[in-house]
C-alpha cells in the first residue's frame, strides 16, 4: 500500500525532532510513498527541507489556537488526498489532531520526551520514542492501547570517523593534547548545560584544564556565557553553534556528556556512542534504554553538578575504562538501534494505522468540508506559492 503522508512540524530551532523528521521523510519517500511536509514559514528547518527537494508547504502560523492554519491545513489534507498525518512537537500535534478529526484522517503524534499529554492526547495514535516516555503517558492517563514505542535508530555507517582526535581538535584551534568534554544539544534550560559548567570547575580543580565544547544554539547562550565568566572558565568554554559536521566535532571530544533534565531518547547520545565516545548522561527517561550504567557509559542524577564532575573525573583518570565503555556502546547500538530497521518499522506502522482506520469504516471526508475556502486556497497551497 502506497500512502500519501503529511508530516507536520512547527519547530523553533533545529534539534533531534527536526532531524528525525528529515530522516523519516527520506525513508518514506525511498519506500515509494508520497510525503508532503508542512512547517512554519520562518522556521530554520525550512531551509534544510528545501535542500531535500521535498514537497514542502510553509506559511506563517500563530500558535495552538490558530484557526487560519487549521483551515489551510484542512484544505491541504483534502486537496492532496492525505491518508495519514504525522505530527512532531506540541503545536503541530494539537493543531494537526483537530484537523484530522474534522477531515476524518488518522493522526499519529510522535512524542519525543516526557512532556505533558495535553497537546498530544487528541491524536488517534501516540508514538513514544522510548519505553519510559510510554510509561509517562500512561501515568498521565492516556490509554495503553493508544501508545506505541518506535525507536529513532542510528546509522552507524555515518559515524565511522574521518578525522583523528588530534586533527579534529586542531581544527577547533585546540592543542592535540587538550582534554575535552562535549555536548551536542540545543542551548535550552531543559538540557542542563548550567550543571555541566558548574561541574567543570570541580573537574579543573582536580585534574587541570579541560575544554568544554557546546554544539548547538538556543535562548540560553548568553546566560551560559555569563555563567562561564562568573566561574572564571570562559577561556575553556567554546560555543560552536549549530553545525552539520557532527561526526568531526564528536571526534574532538574525549568524553561526551548530556546533562539533560528531561529527555525521550537522545539522538545526540546515540551519535556519540556510534563514534565510540565514552558517555556521561543523566538518569532521566529514555537514557536507561541506551546506556547501561557501568557497561556502556555512566549515568548520574539530573541537576547534580558534583555527581557529573565525579563521573567525568573517573573517565579522565581511567582512560582504559572509558575505552571499554566506548567500544561496548557502539556494539550495543548495532545490536538494538539499527536505523534502517527502525525506519522500516515506522513505514510498516503507518501502513497498519491506515489499514486499521479503513477497517473501522473511517474514511477521509474528501469534498465535504471547507470546499469554498479550499477552492480559493488551492493555488496558494502549491509549493511554488510558499511565500503566501
Amino acid at each position: 500500500m502506497k500512502l500519501t503522508i503529511l508530516q507536520y512540524i512547527t519547530p523553533s530551532r533545529l534539534g533531534g525532532a527536526e532531524l528525525f523528521c528529515m530522516r523519516l521523510t527520506r525513508a518514506l519517500r525511498d519506500g515509494g510513498h508520497r510525503v508532503i511536509l508542512l512547517t512554519k514559514r520562518d522556521a530554520l528547518l525550512r531551509k534544510e527541507l528545501e535542500a531535500l527537494d521535498v514537497e514542502l508547504h510553509a506559511w506563517r502560523t500563530f500558535g495552538k489556537g490558530d484557526l487560519f492554519t487549521m483551515a489551510r491545513l484542512g484544505c491541504l489534507v483534502q486537496r492532496e488526498g492525505v491518508d495519514v498525518i504525522v505530527t512532531h512537537l506540541t503545536t503541530a500535534s494539537f493543531v494537526g489532531s483537530i484537523v484530522g478529526k474534522v477531515m476524518g484522517v488518522p493522526v499519529v503524534a510522535r512524542v519525543p520526551a516526557t512532556d505533558s499529554k495535553s497537546f498530544y492526547q487528541f491524536a488517534d495514535v501516540l508514538v513514544a520514542v522510548s519505553r519510559d516516555v510510554k510509561e509517562h503517558l500512561i501515568q498521565e492517563g492516556v490509554s495503553e492501547d493508544r501508545v506505541h514505542v518506535l525507536y529513532n535508530g542510528i546509522n552507524l555507517n555515518g559515524y565511522a570517523g574521518k578525522l583523528s582526535s588530534a586533527e579534529a581538535k586542531q581544527r577547533l584551534g585546540l592543542s592535540p593534547a587538550a582534554r575535552t568534554v562535549g555536548v551536542v544539544a540545543s542551548l535550552s534550560r531543559r538540557k542542563g548545560h548550567r550543571f555541566l559548567l558548574a561541574a567543570l570547575t570541580r573537574v579543573v580543580s582536580q585534574i587541570g584544564e579541560v575544554h568544554l565544547l557546546f554544539v548547538g544554539e538556543g535562548g540560553q547562550e548568553q546566560n551560559l556565557r555569563h555563567m562561564a565568566g562568573d566561574l572564571g572558565i570562559s577561556h575553556l568554554v567554546h560555543f560552536l553553534g549549530f553545525r552539520h559536521d557532527i561526526p568531526d566535532l564528536l571526534a574532538a571530544m574525549d568524553v561526551f556528556c548530556l546533562p539533560s533534565l528531561k529527555e525521550g531518547l537522545s539522538n545526540a547520545v546515540m551519535e556519540a556512542m556510534a563514534m565510540e565516545r565514552p558517555v556521561v548522561a543523566t538518569n532521566v527517561a529514555g537514557m536507561r534504554e541506551i546506556i547501561i550504567h557501568g557497561e556502556t557509559g555512566l549515568l548520574v542524577p539530573p541537576a547534580d553538578a558534583p555527581a557529573l564532575a565525579e563521573a567525568l573525573i573517573t573517565l579522565f583518570q581511567h582512560p582504559e575504562k572509558a575505552e571499554i565503555f566506548a567500544r561496548r556502546g557502539r556494539a550495543f547500538l548495532g545490536e538494538n538501534f539499527d536505523q534502517q530497521r527502525c525506519l522500516r518499522r515506522w513505514e510498516q506502522f503507518l501502513t497498519e494505522v491506515v489499514a486499521a482506520w479503513a477497517r473501522k469504516g473511517k474514511f477521509p471526508l474528501r469534498g465535504v468540508w471547507l470546499n469554498p475556502l479550499c477552492g480559493k486556497e488551492a493555488e496558494r497551497l502549491r509549493r511554488v506559492s510558499m511565500n503566501g
